[in-house]
């Protein structure tokens, strides 16, 4: 995921999220990584009100 996806602020939640997501894809977690991944779209669509990317591999 690209840092910051095109946002300058970022909240905790979204860090951490990204945080994670990040740390999973290193171990090659691909299903925690996922997890984060959708944990994270789902936290910037309710709580900042728009949609980030779907990544494309």
């Amino acid at each position: 995921m690209a840092a910051n996806e095109g946002n300058t602020t970022e909240c905790a939640a979204c860090v951490m999220l990204r945080a994670k997501a990040e740390q999973a894809a290193e171990e090659c977690d691909r299903s925690r990584e996922a997890d984060a991944r959708v944990l994270l779209r789902r936290h910037v669509r309710l709580e900042h009100g728009r949609e980030l990317p779907v990544p494309m591999w």
